[in-house]
């Protein structure tokens, strides 16, 4: 009867144990998901700022080309809007679905992996 409680005590300290070093593994695969998750927005948005900077000063002397053609570069600016307004209308239709759903896919599988 001695030996009874003994055993229940060390099988009680180690369900505890155990208990404990599932909740810092579980802290742990979370902190190393939030961190890869971290640095894949860091550098997607670092990516971005550059593509847009220079994208921005693309167009910019893509407009004034296209304005000198004409004798005014406002028409370059208007002519070359307009074009991404028809891009931006014809990719609203067709792509967008398939690009929210490829990039949730993207996401789900950066936090599930």
């Amino acid at each position: 009867m001695e030996n009874n409680p003994h055993l229940l005590d060390s099988l009680i300290e180690k369900i505890e144990n155990y208990g404990k070093t599932n909740i810092e593994l579980i802290e742990l695969i979370s902190i190393k998901k939030a961190a890869k998750f971290a640095a894949y927005m860091y550098v997607n948005v670092i990516l971005m700022i550059i593509l847009i900077f220079c994208g921005l000063l693309l167009n910019i002397g893509l407009s004034i080309w296209v304005g000198s053609f004409f004798g005014e570069s406002y028409l370059g600016f208007f002519l070359v809007a307009a074009a991404y307004a028809v891009i931006g209308l014809i990719y609203l239709i067709f792509g967008y679905k398939y690009q929210k759903n490829k990039f949730e896919f993207k996401l789900i599988k950066l936090l599930v992996d």
